[in-house]
């Protein structure tokens, strides 16, 4: 078993960071796989000797069947990381037809208060071959020498850790219901003194959201607006007389303020393009934080609005490839704001910046789904992660460090809010499965892939034989296939944490296309379904994602953000050249069925395009597709298959040439935005779609919580 060390240590010139699965050196820091550290620190703990491949295979790849192949892979990684010469040697040497040998001697960080030593390392593993052999008094005396310094590295590792972990001890929660209403009760915000909450609901009836405050222990509740817009994200004053929130009318947003006791609101500020909307309120009551994103930015970024001058300011600039910045929150002594960083779909990380933005930190190396945090002090921050398969709350310093679980009592735990010793979070229950109909057949749909969790992006086989699927049953995001029934699913991916997504099967049915996420950018991975064993095709520096094969098998579309927007690219199999195709924008392409043309969305604006290979203009094939849809459309000889949104949701088929819009299916429930949804069997006979059995959310409040 390879010793996962919780140190950083050196190689050389290089701090490894096995935490972090990163390496650092003189030209900046790299991400590389979970397995390719693990080769690493194989090699680590027989510095010096020769490890046999064997060895390497059997220990790293644990219980999965893989080839040579993966190793020398993971080998040649490393040593383009280190600059090593395979012939030449200075890092990690070969020892022909045997296995490998590590010639640094590692070495603990000794950034800290620790002493550096050497690391030692024993040969007591069969697998392992000595490159000589001892006499027994020379064996005696350098025993006794290692046992010592064992010694004194175990007191250095142990001071070391000591003064850079933080001093948290984790403990258990019981947790009382604050709301069970019907529907999905918004995230919770504490009032400064504790007393109240605020949220956001939709009513009994869940025609409209508006902004509610509930007294703690107590069944009384006052709606604060009762607009026909949407609104949400409650923020309150530090004196906790009054609350802003955020206000959506179409694609316009605004900040608007209300006293907590009711009345008329009034607008204070702007939000210009924000989706979402993310609102918080200095503890010194002079300014909100919130997030947006000004035309000709691809990315979100915090921004400052004064409430005494009305004056915005933009504090953050994340680079252009990531999708940006949202959830601020401030610190107690209003001098920093924490806030989320998303660098793609999944891979999120809290971030501080002091509010004249001249210090940024990275406070969390998740590099998972982050829903919400809050501070608990001056020097603690609470998140929600799913960094062990689901969302659950963590304690952390706010310079970083090893975060600690906070146990409550729900399996889902969303969104924190603390004030005092009072600790709100919003508990979520949700259901998607994947649903079929036979258009023209079937008067209803009835489920065919299901579990208790989240089953989406559904994807007929070319002979329909098989689906392939997205799925969290086994506690992380992996590939999935079943047979056309939907039974005998087969887990194909083994990533155990980065969100895996969005399956497309190849021309000859043997393997599959999908998203993966292990280094913290988003990559087109492929994984033969013989021997299943994942391979990287898109290079790294930027997201590549929503894949798709040519119709010929030869190469791959994909979307990637590496020049600062979406475009669409595509990706020769042979020789691994890439070219981009549009230059207007473009996301979730799919080749024609001749395979003269490609179709894709626009990440702003509703509709379909068309853009032949040839060198033509684009064209628009549907103007009424919603961009959070992408996904979620099949093109044929005629025309196009799609979610429709409006009154009702619908599947329905628009024919190209007249425009004519049939009707095949009116969906009972939510049929899930931003995710591909829909799949149609190469016969037509078969549709599937995803579908969102149940969702909703309730607030619960912890007393007594741990400051």
């Amino acid at each position: 078993m390879i010793n996962k060390r919780t140190l950083d240590f050196y190689l050389g010139p290089w701090l490894i960071q096995p935490q972090q699965h990163r390496i650092r050196g003189e030209e900046g820091a790299v991400r590389i796989e979970p397995k390719i550290m693990d080769v690493l620190l194989c090699l680590v703990d027989f510095h010096g000797e020769t490890v046999t491949r064997d060895y390497l295979l059997e220990t790293v790849w644990e219980g999965t069947i893989v080839t040579d192949d993966v190793l020398t892979r993971s080998i040649s990684e490393l040593r383009k990381i280190f600059n090593d010469n395979p012939r030449q040697s200075g890092v990690i040497e070969t020892i022909p037809k045997v296995g490998y040998r590590l010639i640094l001697s590692p070495e603990i960080d000794g950034r800290g208060d620790s002493i550096p030593g050497v690391i030692p390392s024993l040969n007591v593993n069969p697998g392992i071959e000595s490159a000589a052999t001892d006499s027994p008094q020379s064996s005696f005396f350098k025993t006794w020498f290692i046992v010592g310094l064992l010694g004194i590295v175990l007191i250095a590792s142990g001071l070391w850790f000591y003064l850079r972990t933080p001093s948290l001890i984790s403990r258990s929660y019981t947790a009382v219901p604050l709301t069970s209403f019907p529907g999905f009760e918004g995230r919770p915000i504490l009032s400064p003194d504790g007393k109240h909450v605020a949220f956001a609901w939709a009513g009994p009836d869940g025609d409209n959201t508006d902004i509610y405050v509930k007294l703690i222990g107590t069944e009384s509740m006052l709606r604060l607006t009762s607009s026909p817009e949407r609104d949400f994200m409650p923020a309150w004053s530090p004196d906790g007389t009054q609350v802003a929130y955020i206000k959506k009318e179409g694609s316009q947003c605004s900040i608007w303020m209300v006293t907590a006791f009711g009345g008329n609101s009034r607008q204070i500020g702007s939000c210009g393009l924000n989706i979402y909307g993310d609102l918080t309120w200095s503890p010194d009551g002079n300014v909100l934080a919130f997030n947006d994103r000004i035309e000709g930015e691809p990315a979100y970024s915090i921004y400052l609005l004064s409430l005494d001058t009305s004056e915005r300011t933009k504090l953050t600039a994340p680079p252009s490839h990531m999708w940006g910045d949202h959830d601020p929150a401030f610190s107690p002594d209003s001098r920093t704001i924490s806030f989320t960083r998303s660098e793609s779909e999944g891979m999120q990380d809290v971030f501080t910046i002091s509010v004249d933005g001249s210090e940024l930190n990275q406070v969390t190396e998740e590099h998972r789904n982050i829903s919400g945090h809050d501070w608990v002090d001056a020097k603690h921050l609470l998140f929600s992660s799913n960094r062990s398969g689901r969302a659950s709350l963590w304690k952390i310093r706010a310079e970083g460090g090893s975060p600690v679980l906070i146990g409550v009592p729900d399996e889902y735990a969303y969104f924190p809010s603390v004030s005092g010793d009072r600790l709100a979070y919003m508990k979520g229950a949700g259901e998607t499965n994947i649903w079929a109909f036979s258009p023209g057949v079937d008067e209803a749909a009835s489920p065919l892939i299901r579990s208790s969790r989240w089953d989406m992006h559904p994807q007929f086989s070319p002979d329909g034989s098989q689906i392939a699927f997205t799925s969290n049953r086994s506690g992380t995001y992996e590939i999935w296939v079943s047979d056309s029934s939907g039974r005998n699913p087969i887990k194909v991916t083994q990533f155990n944490g980065p969100f895996t997504s969005t399956p497309r099967w190849s021309p000859d049915g043997k393997s599959v296309l999908f998203t993966g996420r292990p280094d913290g950018e988003a990559h087109v991975f492929t994984v033969d379904l013989d021997n299943l064993n994942p391979r990287q095709i898109t290079k790294a520096g930027a997201d590549n994602l929503a894949a798709s094969w040519a119709r010929d098998g030869s190469s791959i579309y994909f979307s990637s953000n590496r020049t600062g927007t979406w475009q669409v690219w595509k990706h020769d199999l042979e020789n691994a050249e890439e070219e981009q195709i549009t230059t207007q924008g473009g996301f979730g392409p799919i080749e024609s069925l001749d395979g003269q043309s490609v179709f894709y969305t626009l990440q702003d604006a509703e509709g379909l395009w068309e853009l032949p290979l040839g060198g033509s203009e684009p064209s628009m094939k549907l103007s009424s597709l919603d961009p959070r849809d992408w996904g979620s459309w099949v093109i044929d000889e005629q025309g196009v298959y799609h979610v429709q949104r409006g009154g009702q949701t619908y599947i329905a088929y628009t024919h190209f040439e007249s425009g004519q819009v049939d009707t095949l299916y009116v969906a009972q429930k939510s049929i899930p935005r931003m995710d591909p949804a829909l799949s149609v069997s190469s016969d037509k006979r078969r549709i599937l779609f995803g579908q969102v059995e149940r969702s909703e959310s309730d607030l619960v409040l912890v007393e007594g919580f741990e400051q």
